[in-house]
């Protein structure tokens, strides 16, 4: 959600303040993790492809509602809560994908880090001329910009290949595959490898980053919204420069320590920018800079564990409980950071610190020989 992060939610922030931002978060957070394993169970059944291309529709009529009326509260909420949920109805079968196409599993780390490159070399360019346009010309232009763009994404994920071959898509008895599904996940999520994952997680959904740092780049650091806008594409190209590496490193080191190396530079960076962020906001953009080149080695490594861990009947829908299970501390988070907010905004980024520390306990109890993947 690049351009949410990048000046959607910095709109909101100014057109219903604080709470509003904290409302509709935690919202999109119940919603998702109402819909997401479903989905992605259906993505298992039916094969990934349909749920993709779902999602992109959708996700373009929510923007497109947005586009309509992004002056007026409701409607600007509502489209912000279809266009956010859409990415939910497709984020199994976009996760299973790709390692269900990748044949040799040894450079599974590396194929799956260089997918992120093209996508967040356009979002970062994006960010960059959506925050200036935005600055300068309001937010009707981004927003039309925005609708075109993702009209034209549907269009290209209609060429896409499915790449589910599960037996159960040619099963008559739907309850018989249910209750097959049903019990493969249950023994795969009951695993210790796997309850040291989702408690990490957990820790890592109670983050109000992505709701309240460009306010904090706004009122602390006193950037306008075409800096702020740079800053972000600052941050994307960190990202895109850190994919590769962060392959590499995952096939030759493992995942717990990508895990551990993302959290631990993180609360060290998060912690600073505390006393740093209101005096040297250069320095701080770079510290961050760092901070979000190694954000590339917790989502390669997410990718491979799970892919490593699940076989092809239940991956989608594992990926999706994961993500449910962030949904829910994600549902807190928002008001979690609106109280930091309104007692102090300087504490944004030590609360942030924190909570990139509390996940290290969790990461240091995962097992770094999962089951090969049996896709």
């Amino acid at each position: 959600m690049a351009i949410w992060t990048g000046f959607l939610s910095l709109h909101v922030m100014k057109t219903g303040g604080a709470v509003a931002l904290a409302q509709i978060f935690s919202v999109i957070s119940i919603i998702s993790f109402v819909l997401s394993v479903p989905f992605a169970y259906f993505s298992d059944v039916v094969g990934r492809k349909p749920l993709i291309v779902l999602s992109s529709v959708i996700r373009t009529l929510g923007i497109l509602l947005i586009f309509i009326s992004p002056y007026f509260l409701p409607i600007l909420l509502t489209g912000i809560l279809i266009y956010s949920i859409a990415p939910t109805i497709a984020s199994g079968a976009a996760n299973a994908i790709l390692p269900e196409s990748i044949l040799d599993k040894r450079i599974l780390g590396r194929v799956i880090s260089l997918f992120p490159i093209v996508p967040l070399v356009g979002m970062s360019l994006g960010s960059v001329f959506l925050g200036h346009l935005t600055s300068t010309s309001g937010i009707f232009l981004p927003l039309l910009i925005i609708s075109m763009l993702s009209l034209l994404r549907v269009s290209v994920l209609l060429a896409l290949k499915e790449t589910l071959s599960s037996k159960s898509r040619n099963l008559p008895d739907v309850r018989e595959v249910f209750i097959a599904k049903t019990k493969e996940l249950r023994a795969t999520l009951s695993r210790p490898e796997l309850r040291a994952f989702i408690c990490m997680e957990i820790v890592g959904g109670l983050s109000f980053f992505s709701a309240f740092m460009p306010s904090y780049f706004s009122s602390v650091m006193r950037l306008n919204e075409t800096v702020i806008g740079l800053a972000f594409s600052i941050f994307m190209i960190a990202q895109a420069i850190g994919q590769p590496i962060s392959g590499l490193f995952v096939d030759r080191y493992g995942c717990k320590l990508s895990f551990l190396l993302n959290s631990m530079v993180g609360a060290i960076i998060l912690a600073s920018l505390t006393f740093i962020g209101p005096i040297y906001p250069i320095q701080a953009i770079f510290l961050l800079f760092i901070s979000s080149s190694l954000s590339a080695f917790y989502n390669t490594a997410y990718s491979v564990y799970i892919a490593k861990v699940t076989t092809e009947e239940i991956r989608a829908t594992v990926y999706s409980a994961m993500s449910a299970i962030k949904v829910i501390p994600s549902a807190i988070a928002p008001f979690i950071g609106a109280l930091v907010w309104n007692f102090s905004p300087l504490l944004i980024p030590l609360s942030l610190s924190a909570l990139c520390l509390l996940e290290i306990p969790f990461i240091m109890m995962l097992r770094e020989d999962p089951n090969v993947d049996k896709s």
